[in-house]
Formats: structure tokens, sequence, C-alpha cells
């Protein structure tokens, strides 16, 4: 049987707890393999060293994107999603995946999807057609991954009422819920006294 090479793109922590339960589920389906692509804070020591979370995990990191920037300026910041861009695409060409999924509204991920889609890659986004709420800069990214988007794995009806309402075709719409819920119905979450432990050590 030959397998689907399903790219995963991972730009932070945060965004990697959410993943979890897709990848596993990939690596777990005898008609798919993944690509794990990791970048952003993944990378920098500043933010702990999350590689070997993932591996710890049991999952191969198939590349390493480092995307060089100065966290306190806006400048750098569109700096990065050019760069990001450039390594991300060198990266996927090498990979040669047959879809790409990306993850909510980092500017990491825009660069991933601007990559994939100009690569004529299939792009599945995640969590897309959410608003997050003081009209932050993360709405309009995430909405300008959706239009990029070939497919849409939202985590409500709401969100993909919105998405409807951009112009997507309906059959690329798909209401799933959200990821973490998966972990927490298998009980794997920080028990109060492990919170408030954490809370008082800081």
């Amino acid at each position: 049987m030959n397998k689907r090479t399903i790219a995963v793109f991972t730009g932070n922590r945060a965004e990697y707890g959410l993943q979890y339960p897709i990848l596993r589920a990939i690596s777990q389906h005898p008609a798919l393999d993944y690509r794990l692509l990791v970048s952003g804070a993944h990378l920098d020591t500043h933010f702990g060293s999350t590689l070997e979370e993932i591996r710890n995990d049991g999952f191969r990191i198939d590349a390493e994107i480092k995307i060089e920037m100065d966290a306190g300026s806006l400048f750098s910041t569109a700096q990065a999603i050019g760069s990001g861009i450039v390594a991300i695409s060198k990266a996927l060409a090498q990979l040669k995946a047959d879809l790409m999924v990306v993850y909510a509204d980092r500017f990491e991920g825009f660069a991933a999807v601007v990559a994939a889609s100009q690569m004529n890659i299939p792009t599945a986004h995640i969590e897309g057609g959410d608003l997050t709420e003081g009209g932050a800069l993360d709405d309009s990214v995430r909405h300008a991954m959706t239009k990029l988007a070939h497919l849409h794995f939202t985590t409500n009806q709401q969100a993909s009422n919105r998405i409807l309402a951009m112009g997507e075709e309906a059959w690329r719409v798909h209401t799933v819920g959200f990821p973490a819920i998966d972990l927490i119905s298998e009980g794997r979450f920080a028990k109060p006294e492990e919170v408030a432990q954490n809370w008082h050590s800081i």
C-alpha cells in the first residue's frame, strides 16, 4: 500500500501540544506517514528544550527550520515571515509531502501556508474561523491563512460558518472540535494540585 505523506508544521510549544493528538493519529494510521517540520520557539533556547519534549513523545523530527528574529521588533517579524517562506519551501521541496497541516494564527504558520500553497501542496488549516477578542492582529493572520488553505478543520460551528461566509466551498470545511479535548478525555492534563504547586513556585 502506498502511504500518503502528511507534513505537519509546528512553531511553538502551545501549538505543538494541540497538534499532539493529530500527529499521534497520523503516526498510527496504516495508510499515512508524517513529516514533522519544527521552527520558531522550538529552536530558541530561551523557550526551553522543546525539541527534546517532541522526541520524548516518540515523534521523529524531519526538518528544523531556523527563523531569525528580534521579538521586540515588528520590522523583524515581517522579515521573519519572508525568510520563513524561503526556508520552509526548501524543506518542503526535499520532503515531498502530499498534504501540509498548519495550525491557528502564528506568523510562522502563515509563512508555512504561503510556502505550501504556492508550491501547489494541498494545505489543511486547523482552528480557522475563530475570533480573538480585543482586535488583535491574530484575526487577520488567521483569516489570511484560511483563504490560502484548501481544507479547513474548525473547532466549532460558528467558526465553520465564518469560513463559509468567506466564500469557501462547503465540502472543504469540517467541524471537528478542539484537538485538546482528546487529551482531556484521556486524563492527560495537570491536576489542580500540580497547577497550585507550579503557581506557588513562580
